[in-house]
C-alpha cells in the first residue's frame, strides 16, 4: 500500500509505472486495496499451466468490485428481517421470499455475510482456497493409468449418488472399486455420465468428472467454476474468455440517468469473483441453477431444471446473490432510484 511519497524522484517512479499500467487513478485505487487476492488464495504464479503471472493487478480489481458491492446486501437483507416494503420487495424479486418467511431472509442473510468475510479474509474452515487463471492444469487420466508413484496421494471425496464417500487413493492405481462401482451404475441408470479421474498436481489430489466436464473454460463464455471436491476447494477463472461481453469492471460500466435502465447489462466480468466466491462459502449444496435475469426472477425456466426457479434453489444459486449484490449497491450509487424489480424506478 502506497502510504507517502518521500521525493519527487520516487513520484516520478510512480507515475511512470501508473502511465504504463493505464492510469495513474487505477494505481492508487489498486494500492488502497487493503486485501489483496493473495490474501484469500494461493494463488498460481508460476511458470506452469494455469498460472497467473502477470494478471494479479486485473485480479485485485476484480477483487475490489466484489468487496465493493458486498455491504449493500446485507443490509437490505437485514431491512427485510424489520419488514421494510422496498427491502422485501428485493427478496422477492431475487430470492422469491416472501415478507413473512423469515428464516429463508436469514439464510440469504447468512450467506451474504459469510461471502463478504471470505472476500474481507476470512479463511474457509478447509483451508485457503487455491486460484488459478486457466484450465491448462487439469490433467485426464485414464483408468488403467499408474500415477508416479513417487506422489502421496490424499483421500479425496465423490459426490455418488448425492452422498459424499471417502475413498482411499492407493499408490500406483486409480480408483478400482469406484470404476466397477460407476460401471454397475451406467448400466442401471442412463443418466449417470462415465466418470474419469483428473489429477491436481499442486494438490496432489483427484477430482472426478466426465471427458467434457473437466475442462472449465472450453465454454468461451464460461467465466469460472469452482472445484469442491478437492480440499481446500480450487477456483479456476476462465481469463481468456469474453464473458458475453460483459464489461470487466464496474467503473466501466453506465451511468444511470434515468428511469428503466436495466441491472443486468451493469453486471461484469469482475463480478464473476463475487459469484464464485459464493461457491466457496454456500460450499457443495450451491449451484447454478439460473444466470440470466429472467430465470433468476421465474418469469423464465431455469436452464438447469427447466421450471421456474424456487426459492429453496434461488438460496444456493450465487447469480441470484451476485445481480441482488449490484442491483443494491447501484442504488447506493444513485440514490435517487431504487431498482427493486431489476431496473431503475425514481423515488418520487
Amino acid at each position: 500500500m502506497f502510504s507517502t511519497i518521500h521525493s519527487l524522484s520516487s513520484l516520478a517512479r510512480v507515475i511512470q509505472f501508473a502511465l504504463a499500467f493505464g492510469s495513474l487513478g487505477r494505481l492508487v485505487q489498486a494500492a488502497d486495496n487493503d486485501v489483496q487476492i493473495t490474501d484469500i488464495f494461493n494463488v498460481k504464479t508460476d511458470s506452469s499451466k494455469g498460472s497467473c503471472a502477470g494478471k494479479i493487478d486485473l485480479l485485485n480489481f476484480w477483487l475490489k468490485d466484489a468487496r465493493e458491492v458486498a455491504s449493500a446486501p446485507i443490509a437490505v437483507a437485514e431491512r427485510a428481517l424489520e419488514y421494510d416494503q422496498p427491502s422485501m420487495e428485493y427478496m422477492w424479486t431475487y430470492f422469491k421470499i416472501l415478507g413473512m418467511d423469515e428464516s429463508d431472509t436469514q439464510t440469504a442473510l447468512n450467506n451474504l455475510k459469510a461471502v463478504k468475510g471470505f472476500l474481507d479474509g476470512t479463511t474457509p474452515s478447509d483451508g485457503k482456497p487455491s486460484l488459478y487463471c486457466n484450465d491448462g492444469w487439469q490433467e485426464m487420466k485414464q483408468w488403467e493409468s499408474a500415477p508416479d508413484s513417487t506422489r502421496v496421494e490424499r483421500p479425496v471425496q465423490q459426490a455418488l449418488q448425492g452422498k459424499d464417500t471417502l475413498w482411499e487413493t492407493f499408490v500406483g492405481y486409480y480408483f478400482r472399486f469406484f470404476l466397477k462401482k460407476n460401471m454397475d451404475l451406467t448400466d442401471t441408470n442412463t443418466d449417470v455420465p462415465p466418470q474419469y479421474p483428473w489429477w491436481v498436481e499442486d494438490l496432489k489430489q483427484y477430482f472426478f468428472a466426465p471427458p467434457e466436464g473437466g475442462k472449465t473454460c472450453e465454454s468461451g463464455s464460461t467465466l469460472g467454476s469452482v472445484l469442491q471436491q478437492v480440499s481446500p476447494r480450487l477456483l479456476t477463472l476462465c481469463l481468456g474468455n469474453d464473458g458475453l461481453g460483459r464489461k470487466n469492471l464496474l467503473e466501466d460500466t453506465d451511468s444511470v440517468n434515468s428511469e428503466g435502465e436495466l441491472v443486468e447489462p451493469r453486471r461484469t466480468m469482475s463480478l464473476t469473483l463475487y459469484h464464485e466466491a459464493l461457491h466457496i462459502t454456500i460450499g457443495s449444496s450451491s449451484d447454478d441453477y439460473a444466470y440470466d435475469f429472467d430465470q433468476i426472477t421465474g418469469k423464465q425456466d431455469s436452464f438447469k431444471t427447466g421450471s421456474r426457479i424456487i426459492v429453496t434453489e434461488a438460496l444456493q444459486n450465487p447469480e441470484s446473490y451476485t445481480h441482488f449484490a449490484l442491483a443494491t449497491w447501484l442504488e447506493t450509487q444513485y440514490p435517487a432510484f431504487t431498482f427493486t424489480s431489476g431496473q431503475s424506478k425514481s423515488r418520487d
